[in-house]
């Protein structure tokens, strides 16, 4: 099942008796999603204010409520929407901007309260990627969220084939290489240069940085004995950490002659000349 009919089916399909339901509420009556997988500013924000502004809000998107809440909340994107309307209700005063009238989906009540998050995460996913799309670390990061939200659920997916079955069951396909991918930018790249990351820093910059963590952990691996080992994760960091910047300053060469260094400081610092082996020139 493709994004967009997950999307028509359940977070904008009709109500059972074949009407759309819609209720007229206030901004502060709704919550955005608190697991919105986009944390940066949509690029696209200027020109939607612009069109709401010029024609009001002619798509709300679509609102649910939690059990117990009291606050409707977004339930399949439109965070960026929702930002622009309180923008311009500060700006205004103008109650067009104010009170306005959402589709409303009610909370699917055969699912648990975690396959309800999975439900809504995965539909401000398949939104995002419709509308012009997310930064790779945002969409790796809303994976992980929902690689926990099953595992909450009672949903095995502990491998990253289970998960990607899990997803795909679920309409959002992603591919097990992908979620590799997605796995190793957090755990190896998140923490040392996030201000590049959300900066915008490319796929395929990110692919040529995996690729020489690898290829450098496995050099690490036939100089250095098994119980050293670990010692590679700190080089890396404190190597790649010295370009958390601008994304342009992230230049894979220039990372690799600095971890370079790092590895060659290392081994003639802790081992006697008479034995140590310089690092390749390249990797």
């Amino acid at each position: 099942m493709c994004a967009s009919h997950l999307l028509n089916r359940w977070l904008h399909g009709a109500s059972t008796t074949g009407e759309q339901e819609i209720v007229q509420v206030s901004l502060e009556q709704i919550q955005p999603f608190s697991l919105n997988p986009r944390v940066t500013r949509n690029p696209g924000y200027d020109v939607l204010k612009a069109s709401i502004l010029a024609r009001e809000l002619d798509n709300p998107p679509v609102l649910t409520r939690r059990p117990g809440d009291e606050k409707y909340m977004l339930a399949s994107g439109g965070n960026t929407r929702l930002a622009i309307l309180n923008e311009l209700w500060q700006e205004t005063k103008d109650e067009r901007y104010h009170r306005v009238c959402w589709p409303f989906r009610p909370w699917p009540e055969t699912l648990s309260p975690q396959q309800g998050e999975v439900q809504c995460l995965i539909g401000h996913l398949a939104e995002s990627d419709l509308h012009n799309g997310l930064m790779f670390i945002e969409r790796a990061e809303g994976i992980l969220h929902l690689r926990d939200l099953y595992q909450e659920a009672g949903i095995e997916c502990s491998t990253q084939l289970a998960l990607a079955e899990q997803l795909t069951r679920d309409g959002y396909p992603v591919s097990p290489s992908q979620i590799s991918r997605m796995l190793q930018t957090v755990d190896w790249l998140l923490p040392c240069i996030p201000k590049a990351l959300y900066g915008g820093l490319t796929r395929k910059i990110i692919d040529r940085l995996l690729a020489l963590r690898s290829a450098a952990e496995q050099v690490w691996a036939k100089l250095i004995p098994l119980e050293r080992q670990p010692e590679f994760t700190d080089l890396f960091s404190t190597a790649l950490a010295t370009f958390n910047g601008e994304p342009e300053a992230v230049v894979p060469q220039l990372v690799q002659d600095e971890l370079l260094g790092e590895m060659s400081s290392w081994l003639f610092d802790q081992r006697p000349h008479s034995c140590a082996k310089r690092p390749p020139s390249a990797i």
